[in-house]
């Protein structure tokens, strides 16, 4: 039984921890969105299974139990099954015959390495050949798909798991001390949270987004390492490499936990209150229960009437939203239509202006804080501009 004090296994132990902590996050918010959805379910078995055999882990490496370090061999043999019946699942087919009975093949084998009388060599061996190959296998199915049977979201999803599971593949070799005797900690769990992070966290990121976020939880990892060298903690490499595993296991933990508060956020925020409206009034009640322009005024015609004129008609007409940080708005300086609409911006201390309806002119104007404006706020003003203008085109006499 190793103590408890070796910093090999508090790192090993560390780095799995947070890979079925973060395993657990990406379950949870795939069973919150799809509880009953056929692929949701080979997802959540791989998942579940992921998070048994990291718990395992922790548990039979610390305690240097024999029965559950059997148990974290057996789940570690399923593992390229359960792969398996997740690309299945992706590509909307089954997989080649052979490679079905390869790897079935290949857990059954690995189970049966563990009977007494095997050498712990072979059974080694026979294991790193097991999960590597059968990763290594099914990331070939998957890479060698065809692109025309699938959607393009589709073939998008299957792309990132294809280039985490690049990745995961040899770090999957690292979990075998008795061939890297040598290995400061294990990278097995390291690797899973990369492949969940690309491939189910971000949701609305590009490749390239979390190809960078990932750098950056590298470098701060990184950095933390060194801080741990440079106060003493340690003095040899082994020291930095199992602190930069166990930050950047952490980081990427943190990050899948924190994805999955903003979407639940997302999901209870208040509909649009103006996708009730059906009339005038209405409409103007529930602008100011908007959260972001409930601060609006609308101008009607009256109010507009000292600043008619054919230049501002045409800005007006050809811009149903101005924004105050566009100005001229496509326009040379000096224009009357642009000079009576910065007026206008000036007497309300306004950042946007809205058309609600063109004959007669009616406009909204409001003013939004400069940190809450970016590409969502603006489709919210876009959509209250859009709705606005059917509601009062509408209700306009004939």
């Amino acid at each position: 039984m190793m103590s408890t004090a070796d910093p090999k296994l508090v790192a090993d132990v560390l780095v799995n921890l947070f890979g079925a902590l973060g395993t657990l996050v990406v379950a949870r918010n795939l069973k919150r969105d799809d509880p009953h959805g056929a692929m949701t379910s080979r997802i959540l078995f791989a998942l579940y299974l992921g998070v048994a055999l990291f718990l395992l882990r922790c548990l039979a490496w610390s305690s240097g139990s024999a029965i559950l370090n059997s148990l974290v061999n057996i789940a570690a043999a399923l593992t390229p099954l359960a792969a398996l019946l997740v690309a299945e699942g992706l590509l909307r087919r089954h997989a080649p015959r052979g490679l079905k009975l390869a790897i079935l093949g290949g857990s059954a084998a690995a189970m049966i390495s563990l009977l007494p009388g095997i050498p712990v060599a072979a059974s080694t061996y026979v294991y790193l050949a097991v999960v590597a190959g059968g990763f290594g296998a099914v990331g070939v199915l998957l890479w060698m798909r065809d692109p025309a049977t699938l959607t393009e979201a589709e073939n998008a999803s299957i792309r990132r798991m294809v280039i985490a599971m690049a990745l995961l593949v040899p770090l999957i070799a690292t979990d075998f001390p008795a061939l890297w005797p040598g290995l400061p900690v294990r990278f097995g769990a390291l690797g899973a949270l990369v492949l969940l992070f690309f491939a189910f966290g971000s949701g609305r990121s590009t490749n390239a987004e979390r190809v960078l976020s990932l750098l950056v939880f590298f470098v701060v990892a990184a950095l933390f390492a060194f801080g741990y060298l440079s106060a003493g903690y340690g003095g040899d490499i082994g020291h930095a490499i199992r602190a930069l595993a166990v930050g950047m296991s952490g980081l990427i933990f943190a990050a899948l936990f924190s994805e999955s508060l903003g979407a639940r956020a997302e999901r209870r925020r208040a509909a649009n209150p103006l996708l009730t409206a059906q009339t005038r009034q209405q409409f103007a009640t529930a602008l100011k229960q908007h959260r972001l322009i409930g601060a609006a005024c609308i101008l009607e015609e009256d109010d507009i009437a000292p600043l008619r004129h054919a230049g501002f008609d045409s800005l007006i007409a050809g811009n149903p939203v101005l924004k105050h940080a566009d100005t001229p708005w496509g326009r040379s300086m000096p224009d009357d239509g642009v000079e009576r609409a910065e007026s206008l911006f000036m007497t309300y201390d306004a950042t946007h202006l809205m058309r609600l309806s063109h004959q007669p002119m009616r406009l909204a104007i409001f003013s939004v804080p400069q940190f809450s404006s970016d590409a969502r706020t603006e489709s919210e003003i876009a959509a209250a501009q859009r709705i606005g203008e059917l509601i009062f085109g509408r209700a306009a006499p004939s």
